[in-house]
């Protein structure tokens, strides 16, 4: 059952209650520690700004208490960034005290997905949601709890509708991926890719959401050790530029990654140990000679001069004797 907001944050002495409104110092916050989701920016954290300046923080955010006064954002990541845009000294929030670990990216995830879709998201954004629920789905009457309570919070407020979706989780013979993509409308091989996506280091998820890396690629690349990763990455990396934002990437096509996947199986050295056996390799295949180009005759050439039963070996030396003495023949005219 939702709570009524207003009266919660005139009355201070409810803090220590659950789900009491207060006001926090917005110099009081940090962001979550392991913020997977990218935050507004452009034309819709303007109009987030804009809306705050006009209005203020309708929604409160939802943080724990970290210590010295400090407190760590589960929700509002967004909301905190416009409101310091907005020159607001304090917000509404509501402080939870004493969650565990998994109760703290419950809260962090579960927000993410009510204020947009899951379709929205970026491959390395949908990774981390698919990877985290199938990790805690079966003790999903926590997580629905706490996406009872973040939908309370943001009813009745000019927030964009959404809609919340119940999932009946398989139990028996229907396996956690199979139930996780029954959520999200996905193939039980789809979701297996994005939980091993969720597995890269944070630079190749970044070229995998730039499809410099297909999501193939990356899921041979994410069964090697970090340590190769790194290596892989600093190897490959290249300097883009996208609307006046500089960044680092590594463009990887499947072959390579296959190859790269293999190059490193059980292998547990350090990234320096990695990088050399990296240069070795990519050497190797450059100094390697190419394969020459197969070519297929037609049917119907072939059928005027040779029979059916012909072999290839026959069909073979004849050709080539014939393209000798064609070219020979070219030769001497040219």
């Amino acid at each position: 059952m939702g709570f009524d907001i207003t009266s919660m944050v005139a009355a201070p002495q409810l803090a220590a209650q659950e789900n009491a409104v207060v006001q926090v110092s917005i110099d009081s916050l940090i962001p979550y520690h392991d913020h997977k989701f990218k935050l507004y920016s452009g034309e819709r954290f303007e109009d987030m700004i804009q809306s705050i300046s006009k209005n203020g923080v309708l929604v409160p955010i939802i943080v724990t208490e970290v210590g010295d006064e400090k407190y760590e954002i589960l929700s509002g990541h967004n909301r905190v960034n416009a409101a310091k845009e907005a020159g607001i000294a304090k917000i509404p929030a509501v402080i939870k005290r004493g969650l565990t670990e998994a109760e703290m990216e419950n809260y962090v995830y579960e927000t993410n997905l009510l204020q947009r879709s899951f379709s929205d998201m970026s491959i390395s954004e949908q990774a981390a949601v698919v990877s985290h629920r199938h990790s805690t789905m079966f003790n999903e009457e926590k997580a629905a709890a706490i996406r009872e309570e973040l939908h309370n919070l943001e009813s009745g407020c000019e927030t964009e509708e959404k809609q919340e979706k119940v999932i009946a989780y398989g139990r028996g013979d229907k396996s956690k991926l199979t139930a996780v993509g029954a959520e999200y409308g996905l193939s039980r091989a789809s979701i297996a890719r994005l939980v091993r996506i969720n597995s890269l280091t944070e630079e190749l998820k970044m070229s995998v959401d730039l499809a410099l890396i297909s999501v193939r690629a990356g899921v041979e690349l994410s069964y090697i050790s970090e340590a190769a990763q790194k290596a892989v990455f600093s190897h490959f990396k290249k300097k883009y530029s996208e609307h006046d934002i500089e960044y680092e990437a590594a463009k990887i096509d499947m072959k390579s990654a296959s190859g790269i996947r293999e190059l490193f199986e059980n292998f547990d050295g350090n990234e320096k140990t990695a990088a050399v056996m990296l240069g070795s390799y990519i050497k190797g295949a450059e100094d390697k000679p190419k394969k020459p180009k197969s070519r297929k005759i037609n049917a119907d050439v072939c059928s005027k001069y040779f029979d059916e039963d012909e072999t290839d070996e026959y069909i073979n030396s004849v050709i080539d004797e014939a393209l000798a003495d064609y070219f020979k023949k070219k030769g001497k005219k040219g």
